[in-house]
């Protein structure tokens, strides 16, 4: 028996959404009816955006695209502001985005782990802080943070990757059952 969900007239943001796990994300939402709405940090006309749009294309499905870092604070401020604009709220958050670094221990430099902080851990904060005056419009607005198997166990050589990915388990769960406004 499979599972289905009406999404109809919900609008979701995914991070990281036009490739990988995140554009299987997309199409399963744009499936269940919801306004699709995707952002990376490729710019508007690179392959993989036109790649995006064409396979959201047979679920008849609104679908849009920004190009947005997600590691970097102003440019989530930036998509706030315009998702606020655009859309007047938010239902769905999927916070995505993120990247495996294979560099080891000895081999990481503090800039590549800066980087990898910046998106595999702080980004899901500094989203759900800019994006909760749009996710409160919605009833309820709901944030999902996608985790990686490298949280719980990993693979050689897949540092700083696997230490930021378990980082963020821990906070999200009390911040969310003690309904931190």
């Amino acid at each position: 028996m499979a599972f289905t969900i009406d999404l109809t007239d919900k609008i979701v943001l995914i991070t990281g959404g036009i490739s990988g796990i995140g554009l299987g994300v997309s199409m399963q939402f744009a499936q269940a009816g919801a306004t699709v709405i995707a952002c990376a940090e490729l710019s508007v006309d690179d392959p993989t955006v036109a790649s995006f749009f064409a396979k959201m294309e047979p679920f008849q499905r609104r679908a849009f695209y920004y190009e947005t870092d997600v590691s970097q604070e102003a440019a989530i401020l930036k998509l706030a502001l315009l998702l606020q604009q655009e859309y007047g709220r938010l239902d769905i958050l999927v916070s995505n985005a993120g990247q495996n670094v294979f560099r080891g221990l000895d081999n990481c430099t503090l800039a590549e782990w800066n980087n990898n902080s910046a998106l595999n851990l702080a980004s899901h904060w500094l989203l759900a802080k800019a994006l909760k005056p749009l996710l409160m419009q919605a009833s309820p607005g709901v944030i999902i943070i996608m985790a990686s198997n490298h949280a719980y166990a990993s693979i050689p050589g897949c540092f700083p990757t696997m230490s930021q990915k378990g980082l963020y388990c821990p906070w999200c769960v009390p911040w969310l059952l003690n309904g931190d406004q």
